[in-house]
């Protein structure tokens, strides 16, 4: 069965505008002024804004929560999922924190097995450690990082609107474009940032739910179109097709799982810019009680000698793109991993890459 992925983009000055708000919020917590703007986009028809208007209510001070609750019941999964991550985000975070304080001594136990042990299960031990020290190390940075950068937005904001007018039209001019290229620059810092964080959380697999496959990466290349066209400028998506049973179902927590096929569609999504025979196809199979997805592309594929340092998904552990944080491929699999799945790519210079992800059906999460 063919079909198209591509979505309507009416709703995307909604979307930039609820984006806006909750970037308010965040810099002003609670801000009652801004909360009234997030509710309204909190009914919107589209689940995208409505998803971004419960993804900001974790910068709300408790009593604007109320108004937010049916999101919590929201005809969409993915909304009902960042509702409720929205409402644990306080408690999650401070968990995290008082996680870290003993990771050193749980580190100290996993290294003294280490040492007796030895063969498959030392070496897995010792990733296990490494993978965790890592991500506690990371946790910490970020957390930093973000509060240093939460101000700069709206800085540059007040700069262009307060300073840059009072200057002569050729010197505002230019200003603006140098503001222009600070933002980008700066978002990409903070992209880096969030990436970092997201894949040193720990990723909550305890409220599975079930739903079908096509329509998860629907929502998944949705994401991916919105990111596209909030560029300053805006490329054309390449076509993209799906191949998929249309009652085909998954029980898995479902935000990891939109989580990892973003990731991927991205990366092929990318690989095909620019190419006017460019395409991508999402083709997903049943056998038994596993679930294939293969997200395949024809853009120019990954060198052989290189294969294999994709294939380890850690970040930055081969050649990016430009403008890329080095961590998508790395939080597609640590999602997968989390829920029971595996992540492998394949790939042919010149022809393209296949990215495969195997799901069991009826759970199975570890």
């Amino acid at each position: 069965m063919q079909d198209n992925l591509i979505m309507d983009d009416a709703w995307q000055d909604r979307l930039e505008q609820a984006r806006a708000v909750a970037r308010r919020l965040e810099a002003q917590y609670g801000c009652r002024m801004a909360a009234k703007e997030l509710l309204a986009f909190a009914r919107d028809t589209e689940w995208a804004v409505r998803a971004e208007a419960a993804m900001a209510r974790r910068f709300l001070s408790a009593m604007g929560l109320d108004a937010f609750l049916p999101l919590l019941e929201d005809e969409c999964a993915i909304v009902q999922e960042h509702a409720r991550r929205s409402m644990e985000a306080r408690r999650k975070e401070d968990a995290r924190l008082a996680r870290r304080s003993s990771a050193g001594r749980r580190d100290a136990r996993v290294w003294a097995s280490f040492a007796r042990e030895f063969g498959a299960e030392a070496a897995r031990k010792a990733r296990e450690i490494t993978e965790r020290a890592y991500a506690d190390a990371i946790g910490g940075v970020t957390h930093d990082m973000r509060s240093l950068l939460r101000p700069l937005f709206p800085a540059l904001d007040r700069l262009e609107e307060r300073d840059v007018r009072l200057l002569e039209p050729k010197d505002a001019q230019e200003a603006r474009r140098d503001l222009c290229e600070m933002r980008d620059r700066l978002r990409l810092v903070s992209q880096v940032v969030e990436d970092s964080r997201e894949l040193s959380l720990d990723i909550d697999c305890s409220n599975p739910r079930t739903d079908t496959v096509a329509a998860l990466l629907k929502e998944a290349l949705a994401q991916v179109k919105a990111e596209l066209d909030s560029l300053p400028q805006p490329v054309a998506m390449p076509p993209v097709g799906l191949d998929c049973p249309a009652s085909l179902t998954v029980t898995a927590p479902l935000l990891p799982l939109v989580r990892a096929f973003r990731n991927l569609l991205k990366n092929a999504v990318e690989a095909c810019l620019g190419r006017e025979d460019g395409h991508v196809q999402a083709v997903v199979t049943q056998r038994g009680n596993v679930i294939t997805v293969l997200i395949q592309d024809n853009g120019p594929g990954i060198p052989p000698d290189e294969l294999k340092a994709y294939n380890s998904f850690r970040p930055h552990c081969a050649t990016r793109k430009s403008g890329g944080t080095g961590f998508g491929l790395a939080i597609a699999n640590a999602k997968l991993r989390a829920i029971g799945g595996s992540l492998a790519l394949e790939s042919e210079e010149g022809k393209g890459t296949t990215a495969i992800v195997k799901l069991m059906r009826n759970g199975g999460m570890k």
